[in-house]
């Protein structure tokens, strides 16, 4: 295999990492005979697994959903718990395969190119680029920015080969809900003239609600990808079956959730990804445990490899002896209930008459001594307390998220709901 000779010959990290077990490895099949890795090597040996000293085009760290702001052993209580995270890289050569890429899934219906509207945000990964063909990057972090998007929103542009208006508006889910909620309440939102023919949208689930409510208030198809930061080209579209499928240079693998790392050819466990060169040659990621919990789909119609339905962060999912509790499902149902906190961006909150958009407010904890070992703690943002009628809806609809490792639903009552 190209990658893994690639980074065996010019990585110290995967010569000293992957060497012993190069002559086991025949073809793609056997890339579940190599030890994986994980965020903790990409934080300690980052430098270590490059395949080139010359200065990259790109460098970006970490995002905050995949790693925290602390250490998880330790309290929160001074900047010695900070993580260490983690850097990664991109050459000029990867980032144009990238573009290339994404123009022609952007540009389909003519010779002109897009242009792309991408909300950037701190607390999804930091970049610091160049300019990317079509993209206009901008940040969506006080009423001021807000002001600048509308302004590029509703501009006929001029660019010889590009579309005049901005077609297409990407970013993470909790800054385009934020655009989607001031478009709402803004009083001249008509005439802002909206012609986009997608919205995009990544970093967190994007459930049922919120997609309606999306393309509602854009006029247009919203597409939600999967995708991590640490690593270029993972990322993967929703397509019409409900799964993500990775693009043919990144080949995911599905491992259990415990220590034994085995592999799962059914049901539930953590998604692990390589990079192919040469979309990924400057810093190769293979074998990358990324942390997400994911159930698989090889039932697809359209597309033959593997297809994955996100579930959480490894982290933040309940899992017992045989069952699980994903974070990304359970937000599915918290969401829609109005007596559940909700972040929002305080900032803006005067704008919306403190009406909350954004992830629930919740603790999960697990206690397998008890009946019912999962336990949802919600302090209650209403005067009134809900009904027990209500909170034992909200319990049912809680258990119907419950799945086997095998990926089939758990029919026993598992979960209480403590309102305080």
């Amino acid at each position: 295999m190209e990658t893994l000779d690639h980074a065996i010959a010019k990585s110290p990290f995967y010569r000293h990492h992957l060497g012993a077990f190069r002559h086991q490895v025949k073809s793609v099949d056997d890339l579940g005979l190599l030890p994986t890795i994980g965020k903790e090597h990409l934080a300690r040996h980052g430098l270590e697994m490059r395949t080139s000293k010359a200065f990259p085009i790109r460098f970006g760290i970490s995002s905050g959903s995949t790693w925290g702001d602390f250490r998880p052993s330790e309290p929160v209580d001074s900047l010695s718990s900070l993580v260490d995270p983690a850097i990664s890289f991109q050459t000029l050569q990867e980032m144009e395969a990238m573009r290339h890429i994404q123009q022609r899934l952007f540009s389909q219906d003519s010779g002109d190119k897009d242009l792309i509207l991408q909300i950037i945000s701190a607390s999804h990964g930091i970049r610091y680029e160049t300019s990317e063909d079509g993209y206009i990057h901008t940040p969506l972090e006080s009423p001021f920015h807000y002001a600048h998007i509308k302004r590029l929103l509703r501009t006929q542009f001029d660019f010889d080969g590009y579309h005049p208006r901005i077609q297409n508006v990407a970013g993470g889910l909790n800054s385009i809900k934020l655009l989607s909620e001031l478009i709402r309440h803004d009083p001249e939102r008509e005439k802002l003239d909206l012609q986009l023919e997608r919205v995009l949208v990544y970093g967190h689930h994007l459930t049922r609600f919120w997609n309606r409510r999306l393309e509602e208030i854009f006029a247009c198809p919203v597409l939600n990808i999967y995708g991590i930061s640490e690593m270029s080209g993972a990322t993967g579209f929703q397509c019409g079956c409900g799964s993500f499928h990775m693009p043919p240079f990144i080949i995911p693998e599905v491992i259990s959730l415990d220590q034994t790392c085995r592999p799962v050819t059914q049901g539930v466990g953590e998604l692990v990804l390589t990079a192919l060169v040469p979309f990924t040659e400057y810093q190769p990621l293979i074998r990358y445990r990324t942390d997400d919990v994911v159930l698989q789909n090889d039932a697809c119609p359209q597309v033959p490899d593997m297809g994955i339905l996100p579930l959480g962060k490894k982290t933040k999912t309940i899992q017992g002896s045989d069952y699980i509790l994903p974070s990304f499902l359970l937000d599915e149902v918290l969401e829609k209930v109005p007596w559940v906190p909700k972040k929002i961006a305080e900032k803006f909150a005067v704008f919306f008459n403190s009406q909350p958009y954004g992830q629930p407010i919740y603790t999960v904890n697990h206690r397998p001594e008890k009946r019912l070992p999962v336990e949802i703690l919600i302090a209650c943002n209403t005067p009134d307390r809900p009904s027990a009628s209500e909170q034992a809806r909200v319990v049912a609809e809680a258990g119907e998220k419950l799945l086997r490792l095998d990926g089939s639903k758990v029919n026993q009552p598992l979960i209480e709901l403590i309102v305080t």
